[in-house]
């Protein structure tokens, strides 16, 4: 097909099926010369990772970059597909989201919109942005159009892709993947970087600990001895160990099954880039998809083979098949391939649009915030003095790397550099490594490099003796993964590095993603302004002029940039909905969905029964004779399950053997050899397999001459090994009864979130981590509670602005509603014993940025008028110190109690004193361990009284001072917080009997419920200490109805703890956060991060 007769013919790249990471690609193409294009991920413009969204923000970025006002200024949209090379339903058995109702109402013309196969547009992007004539081209990634995983195409300027050979079914790619969301914790992030940081660790551990026990053929890799094939990975292996806890990843177990995996993938792609050498014969080798990620594996090639060059496109997982799909599309069906003379290029991956230094010298006059002009080199000179720098110029990156253009930066030459950026900037496990950005000459003087590496796809040592000076950089076993930078590339960024070099002798930076968890990089100044003075970046260095972030780290300023980014979205989606889909209607919309979905899972799950059932009722009709070649259990199944199966005329049965993916016993026929097998008796031949389909067809038209052979399976259809059995009745129970077959479903571990024929799936409570803070005094500067410990109200805002730039602040009700879905990490501000602090200051601080805490409230202020003991204690020993409290209390202490030993009578109750009041001194707790621990109530209670009404006079008038009252706690109830219970006098419920115990439970329950009307109830163990409370307690609350109980027990919430409710983990603020107001890292290690 000839190129429009146009000056530009304009080439719009998207995603047909609803990605993970979806991105917009569009191409201006000229006569003749050099393509122009801009690429952008979704998700730096929704700001939403991961949202599985048709990327109408990106179209309308991408047209808006070329000065195009319509969609229909575009002369082709080209896209891959997933199962059907169709435009609409490309994946019949998978879940539709909004993303495929938008492109039913794309304003577009349909026979405008071309197809190409998933991985064909990988290779495009590999190979036609690259620098070489020729080259072998090389696509490894999950999953593919037609089930493909693996891929071989010779490559030229001449002939264009030719594909070689492809693998299917199984794959590296959806091993790693399984193996990251299946065993290792990191699904629902799609952390496979994770587990690639991970695996070093596992080195000293003994192993291998995972048997993949793969068979290879070519670009073929049969996994099926670990994990069943498309559409729900699961793990066939036996004794494989699943990691719950996040931070169990460091055991020895999962560490060195990161190890085994990484090991595998590098031995695959060894194996496979060894075989394309053979085949094709290049010394050039162009490489995409998502494994290629893997920068350790990418390296392994160029040190064991022949090949003296790579380029690893960019974007080269899902992100950039749009890219790939629109240069296709150009380059095999649009070109004059006898006249053409257009070229592409790819020097560096700045694919996004510049913003202009108006529309910044705008924004920042906007808000206030002063910019001097800057240079490279002071930039330099900061990092050179310990500073952390945002650098953000020019278009952004394509891909997941930020490569000089959207990063934050720092001083190489210290280990502890990392800690300062997890603590401060990052929040990230503790073990991933950070790369650094290096000036390409100097490159092979510090690291064992065998090619450039512009794009941050190879993992290469570091030089031994530059390792101890340039600690940040360098992970656990010596490597790092570099970016070269060209003064060609990224001039500005060279200069930076340049003068680095000349300050410290050290010709590299620290460079990560500019982000923070739970964000996308960053794409517009807005952005840069929201992430830099939302956190402890030092500056901000916005296209030539310098912020100095400590001047603007407030609350107010960054919540009105993120209300006015929102604002700002709303509105422009609104209007692009407008544009490029006029019909669009909710309504109609949801129905759709519905629809859709009902059908779609009829067809996963039980269109090939159907299929089977109108089959086997045609061959008894027509007396056709059977010949099955299968499995064994596979075989089972059909006799099982499939009416009238059992009346067939079977002449015989070829079972697949040495094929263990579906292991069982057929008792049913007896075996045939396929090559005894008289072909003219048979009318047709049933694949009786799910898991070796391509094999056993292969296999049958190989011997079978013309014979009809029947499949049940498309590409979208799962296996009726799992679909039936425990779900659907049993057809021929006479039959199965005389075997003993049992009709109960195959439970296996699966991680189908990682597939993209699935909808996102919610985060389950089986997924949730948590981590949850105490607060109790705040503010308590009066005279009543002068010299109290407490947070200040300005400590309390920055903790809060702290948490909600790297969690979602939930409150106990949502944590556990399995329904709601929440992101995998979330966080919990819990303050105990209802003061009256709570309200006047932590109640208007968390109102302004619209955030909800859960307020534990004792009932005995409230009904009696009385101040608790504890709080007795409190006042009195900050009003007199230690020592005159401590006389005072003794003086009035029966001799009976006076030598009282605090250290041997606690032994006995089981409290473990070493956890109590771990921020007081040895002093100060051995007296309250007597008083709170060791005393009778009744005693205790009539001693505080005298002494407390001797120094503060009325305890009724204090309680009013003291706590919040029920007005108060009821308008924090209105504003969205949960109303918790923490008995009605806050004492050790273990040191209780029943009796008493049940009152202390009984009597705040039946009071809050009757004054708040309280629908879910939530529980706090007062001390939270191990030890103060028992079984008999949590007894008491499961009997009482209480959804969730907390304690002081200091970890995160892990999966284990939600499911089970009464225990809960929680830290003190003080346990989090230091003196500056600065997360600690090594507590919150084990919760997902970021980059």
């Amino acid at each position: 097909m000839s190129q429009l007769n146009k000056k530009y013919t304009y080439i719009l790249g998207v995603p047909n099926f609803a990605s993970y990471e979806p991105a917009t690609a569009l191409l201006r193409v000229p006569q003749e010369g050099s393509i122009d294009y801009v690429c952008i991920p979704e998700e730096r413009l929704n700001r939403k990772k991961h949202s599985y969204t048709f990327p109408l923000y990106g179209v309308d970025y991408c047209l808006n970059a070329f000065g195009l006002e319509s969609l229909r200024e575009v002369d082709y949209i080209y896209t891959d597909y997933a199962r059907e090379a169709r435009w609409i339903n490309s994946g019949p058995g998978y879940r539709k989201l909004d993303h495929d109702y938008i492109k039913l109402k794309l304003d577009f013309p349909r026979n405008k919109i071309r197809l190409v196969n998933h991985h064909d547009a990988h290779a495009a992007s590999a190979f036609y942005p690259s620098d070489f004539d020729e080259a072998a081209v090389l696509i490894i990634d999950g999953l593919g159009s037609n089930l493909e995983t693996q891929s071989l195409y010779k490559a030229s300027r001449k002939d264009g892709l030719q594909l070689v050979e492809r693998g299917f079914d199984w794959g590296i790619g959806r091993l790693y993947s399984l193996i990251t969301g299946a065993v290792l914790p990191y699904g629902p992030e799609k952390g496979y970087g994770k587990t690639m940081g991970l695996a070093p660790y596992g080195a000293a551990h003994p192993g291998p600990v995972l048997k993949f026990n793969a068979h290879d053929e070519g670009m073929s890799s049969d996994y099926s001895e670990f994990f069943s094939r498309y559409p729900i990975s699961r793990l066939v292996a036996e004794d494989v160990q699943r990691c719950i806890d996040r931070e169990d990843a460091l055991l020895p177990y999962f560490a060195r099954a990161a190890y085994d995996l990484q090991l595998e993938c590098e031995r695959q792609l060894l194996r496979m880039a060894d075989y394309a050498y053979k085949k094709i014969g290049s010394k050039n080798l162009c490489l995409a998809g998502g494994v290629i990620l893997n920068g350790a594996a990418n390296s392994r090639i160029l040190e064991k083979l022949p090949y003296e060059r790579l380029f690893c496109q960019p974007a080269c997982s899902d992100m950039g098949v749009p890219f790939g799909a629109a240069l296709w599309g150009y380059f095999n069906e649009l070109a004059d391939k006898k006249k053409n003379s257009v070229t592409v290029s790819m020097p560096h991956a700045y694919t996004g649009i510049n913003y202009s230094q108006d529309y910044i010298k705008k924004l920042l006059d906007e808000y206030k915030i002063q910019a001097t002009s800057s240079n490279p080199e002071e930039v330099a000179k900061l990092l050179s003095e310990g500073k952390v720098v945002a650098w953000f110029e020019g278009g952004s990156e394509y891909g997941p790397r930020a490569l000089g253009h959207r990063s934050i930066l720092s001083d190489p030459r210290k280990a502890e550099t990392k800690d300062k950026l997890n603590s401060k900037v990052k929040f990230r496990e503790g073990y991933r490594p950070y790369a650094p950005s290096i000036l390409a000459e100097h490159a092979y003087d510090w690291l064992e490099l065998k090619d450039t590496s512009p794009f941050m796809l190879q993992v290469v040592p570091v030089k031994k003796d530059k390792r101890q000076i340039v600690g940040a950089i360098t992970h656990v076993d010596g490597t790092t993964r570099p970016q070269t930078v060209t003064k060609e590339a990224n001039p500005n960024y060279h200069k930076m590095i340049s003068a680095f070099y000349q300050l410290t002798g050290v010709p590299l930076v620290l460079n990560t993603s500019f982000n923070i968890n739970r964000e996308p990089i960053v794409e517009t100044p807005e952005d840069a302004l929201i992430c830099s003075i939302g956190t402890a970046i030092d500056y901000l260095y916005l296209n030539g002029m310098l912020v100095d972030c400590g001047k603007y780290n407030q609350s107010s300023l960054v919540k009105q940039l993120v209300e006015k980014r929102t604002e700002k979205l709303d509105r422009q989606w609104q209007n692009i909905l407008k544009k490029y889909c006029p019909l669009y209607d909710e309504k109609e919309r949801d129905t759709f969905l519905t629809k859709e979905n009902l059908i779609a899972d009829w067809h996963r799950d039980f269109r090939a029964k159907t299929r089977l059932d109108e089959a086997v009722d045609n061959w008894l009709k027509n007396n056709h004779k059977i010949l099955i070649i299968g499995t064994a259990a596979h075989t089972s199944c059909l006799y099982s399950y499939i009416t009238n199966f059992p009346e067939l005329n079977i002449i015989g049965y070829v079972e697949l053997e040495n094929k263990t993916g579906e292991k069982d016993q057929c008792p049913f026929y007896n075996k045939s050899n396929i090559n005894s097998v008289d072909w003219t008796k048979v009318d047709s031949v049933l694949i009786s397999t799910h898991e070796y389909q391509r094999f056993a067809v292969e296999l049958a038209k190989k011997h079978s001459g013309n014979k009809q052979i029947f499949t049940l399976y498309d590409d979208s259809s799962d296996s009726l090994i799992y679909t039936l059995p425990g779900v659907w009745p049993m057809m021929n129970p006479d039959y199965t009864t005389k075997y003993q077959i049992k009709n109960q479903s195959t439970t296996s571990i699966t991680a189908s979130n990682i597939d993209f024929d699935f909808a996102p799936s919610e985060t389950t409570i089986l997924d949730r981590y948590g981590l949850a803070l105490t607060y109790h005094w705040i503010n308590a500067d009066k005279d009543l509670f002068k010299g109290m410990h407490a947070i200040d109200p300005k400590s309390f805002e920055a903790q809060v602005r702290s948490l909600r730039q790297h969690f979602t602040l939930v409150t106990p009700t949502e944590l556990i509603n399995p329904k709601i879905d929440l992101p995998e990490t979330v966080c919990l501000i819990t303050i105990d014993d209802g003061l009256k602090g709570t309200f006047d200051h932590m109640y208007p601080i968390l109102k302004q940025w619209q955030e909800k805490a859960v307020v534990y409230c004792c009932s005995l202020p409230l009904r009696e008028k009385k101040v608790l003991n504890v709080h007795k204690i409190h006042m009195l020993q900050e009003r007199w110190g230690l020592e005159k409290f401590r006389k005072s209390f003794y003086e009035l202490l029966p001799s009976s109690f006076a030598g009282h030993n605090s250290r041997e009578a606690l032994t006995s109750t089981g409290i473990n004193q070493d956890k109590l009041y771990p921020y007081d001194t040895p002093e100060t707790r051995e007296f309250k361990i007597l008083l709170n621990y060791l005393l009778p109530y009744n005693q205790l209670t009539d001693i505080l009284d005298k002494l407390f009404d001797k120094e503060f006079g009325s305890q009724k008038s204090a309680v009013d001072q003291i706590y919040m009252s029920l007005d108060d706690i009821k308008k924090c109830q209105d504003a969205g917080w949960d109303i918790g219970i923490h008995t009605d006098s806050h004492p050790v419920l273990s040191r209780l009997t029943n009796i008493e115990q049940e009152q202390e439970i009984k009597i705040p329950t039946d009071f809050f419920k009757s004054k708040l009307h309280l629908d879910k109830l939530h529980f706090c163990y007062p001390y939270g200490s191990s030890g103060t409370w028992n079984n008999y307690t949590k007894r008491l609350l499961k009997d009482n109805n209480f959804d969730s109980s907390f304690t002081l027990q200091r970890n995160i919430i892990k999966p284990k703890d939600i499911s089970m409710r009464w225990e809960m983990p929680r830290y003190s603020c003080s346990d989090l956060f230091d003196k500056t107001n600065n997360l600690n890292t090594k507590v919150i290690s084990a919760l997902s991060g970021s980059d």
